[in-house]
C-alpha cells in the first residue's frame, strides 16, 4: 500500500468514528469536518502531485478503476452540501428542522456510502500506479 492509500485508511478510520458519534451533534460535526477536510485534502494533493483526473481521462484503467475514480469524485462533490446542511443544523440545534435534518442525512448517507465504496475500489489502483508512494 502506498502512504496515501495509508492516509485514506486513517480518513475512512475518522469518517466512521464520526457516524458513531451522530447523538452528540458538536462532536460529530467537529470529527466528520476533520474527516471530510482530510479526504479533500489527499484529492487535492493527488490532483496537485499527479493530475488525477488527467491521469484517470488519458490513460487506459480497469472497471475497478474507473469506479474507484467516479464514486470517489462523486463523495467530493457532495461533501459541500453535505457541509453546508449539517452547519445549518448545528446552528438551529435545539429548533426542530426535520426537514433540514433529513437533507443533510439522505445527501451525508449518499456521500459517505460513495466514499467507502471508492475506498474498497481503491484497492484495485494496486499495482496501476507509476511512481506513486
Amino acid at each position: 500500500m502506498t502512504s496515501h492509500m495509508w492516509f485514506a485508511t486513517l480518513t475512512v478510520a475518522v469518517l466512521c468514528f464520526g457516524l458513531t458519534q451522530r447523538k452528540k451533534p458538536k462532536l460529530h460535526a467537529k470529527i466528520m469536518t476533520l474527516g471530510i477536510l482530510m479526504d479533500l485534502g489527499l484529492v487535492l494533493k493527488l490532483q496537485i502531485q499527479r493530475d488525477a483526473v488527467g491521469a484517470a481521462i488519458s490513460h487506459s484503467y480497469g472497471l475497478l478503476q474507473y469506479l474507484h475514480f467516479s464514486t470517489s469524485g462523486l463523495a467530493s462533490l457532495l461533501y459541500f452540501p453535505v457541509l453546508y446542511l449539517g452547519y445549518k443544523n448545528l446552528k438551529a440545534l435545539g429548533t426542530p428542522h426535520p426537514e433540514l435534518r433529513l437533507r443533510h442525512v439522505k445527501v451525508a448517507g449518499i456521500a459517505i456510502t460513495l466514499r467507502l465504496l471508492g475506498f474498497l475500489f481503491m484497492f484495485s489502483m494496486i499495482g496501476n500506479l507509476k511512481g506513486g508512494t
